[in-house]
């Protein structure tokens, strides 16, 4: 009897992901990690996307305190200044420079190679 399959008789369910830390194998099988890693990229284009789009409303708001635009279309609150959609901007993009790293690319999105 293989020691996973001793760990699966003996220890319950709550624990058995540390069984198999013990016993040296990988939680995760390879369909799961290709789950894992589908949704750490659609995670990352959503996050890009929308740090594009956070920079766009506030140098349009920016443009409209400089009286070079239209009405900003939130006038009240937190969400009208332009400082607050920049500052969303960075982080949003910084977030997904740091999830990009690691999952170990490149910037121009392709795999980085290992050696």
């Amino acid at each position: 009897m293989s020691a996973n399959r001793l760990a699966e008789t003996f220890y319950p369910s709550w624990i058995r992901p540390m069984a198999s830390v013990w016993t040296g194998e990988p939680i995760l099988n390879r369909e799961a990690a290709r789950h894992v890693r589908m949704a750490f990229d659609i995670v990352s284009f959503l996050s890009n996307s929308l740090a594009v789009a956070a920079l766009a409303l506030g140098l349009w708001r920016l443009a409209g305190d400089l009286n070079l635009a239209g009405n900003f279309f939130i006038g009240q609150g937190l969400l009208s200044h332009w400082q607050v959609w920049i500052a969303l901007a960075m982080a949003l993009k910084f977030g997904h420079v740091s999830l990009d790293r690691t999952l170990g690319r490149v910037p121009d999105g392709k795999p980085r190679a290992r050696s």
